[in-house]
């Protein structure tokens, strides 16, 4: 889920995964997730587009 602290992901209501401006995120508020490309999570940020796939987080720029 995105939140003003980053993204997370809850499993069984635990706490699985959180990414934020530490693992690569241009911001920590993340305004919006949408399925990417190839099975990857897109995700929006006030800083900029990410792709999360395959574990591996890219920052998307005009020229991807």
């Amino acid at each position: 889920m995105g939140t003003k602290n980053g993204l997370k992901r809850l499993t069984g209501g635990e706490l699985v995964t959180k990414l934020t401006t530490r693992d690569g995120l241009s911001d920590n508020m993340v305004l919006c997730l949408s399925e990417g490309p190839a099975g990857g999570l897109l995700i929006g940020t006030y800083g900029g587009l990410h792709l999360l796939r395959d574990g591996k987080l890219s920052v998307l720029t005009r020229e991807h």
